[in-house]
């Protein structure tokens, strides 16, 4: 199994029904399951593969849902980590979970090259916007196909990796399977009669477990 075969599903039984509402701006899932294919075989071409890490550092938009389902996509993990970090503690999260692309705003994406990693890791870093030194959102998607066959996963790979709030010491990244994940899903659709025509509304940041695992 691979979460963001949801995705698909949705695209194929209602491709022209709105999977995201963003201000002014709604988004079909046709458009999402494209958008997806497209960022999948980005990350690809950048050489990420199963098992890597894709660093998440973004508020609450579509390129935040893109990323997510593309990384678990192509089976590498998505690290989700809070918009407004600082450097020192991202320089930590980095350390921890060495991630070999990042998907950012162009603050972060400043924040990164003032880090003291190794050459291997944050070898790809994609901005919502452009910015120096990093390859923007939409340039990322502009000449990637807009298929893509996820990867052939099962239940127990790591879908994302989630640091914790670290009050008695350092955060520590805790892993989530796929099969957590959908699980979760299941599990809110349940308890809140979910359906096509019900919308959530995000006001969690999507970066926390409580976000994206419920979002």
């Amino acid at each position: 199994m691979n979460l963001s075969e949801i995705v698909d599903h949705a695209a194929e039984t209602m491709p022209e029904h709105t999977a995201l509402v963003f201000e002014d701006r709604k988004i079909s899932y046709a458009e999402l399951q494209r958008a997806v294919n497209k960022l999948s075989n980005a990350l690809v071409k950048a050489s990420v593969k199963k098992g890597d890490r894709v660093a998440l550092i973004m508020p609450n938009t579509p390129q935040f849902v893109i990323t997510y389902f593309a990384a678990i996509r192509i089976g590498a993990v998505a690290v989700t980590l809070n918009p407004v970090s600082t450097v020192h503690e991202l320089s930590h999260y980095f350390a921890e979970c060495k991630p070999t692309a990042v998907v950012c705003k162009s603050d972060q994406a400043a924040k990164i090259h003032q880090l003291k990693v190794p050459g291997d890791y944050a070898r790809t870093i994609i901005s919502t916007e452009p910015v120096s030194g990093a390859l923007s959102f939409d340039e990322a998607q502009q000449d990637s196909p807009d298929k893509f066959q996820a990867a052939d996963l099962t239940a127990d790979d790591p879908a994302v990796i989630i640091f914790t709030a670290g009050l008695l010491g350092r955060a520590l990244g805790a892993t989530l399977s796929h099969g957590n994940l959908q699980s979760n899903s299941v599990m809110l659709r349940d308890q809140c009669n979910g359906g096509p025509e019900q919308r959530g509304l995000a006001l969690i940041p999507l970066f926390h477990a409580s976000g994206h695992a419920r979002g």
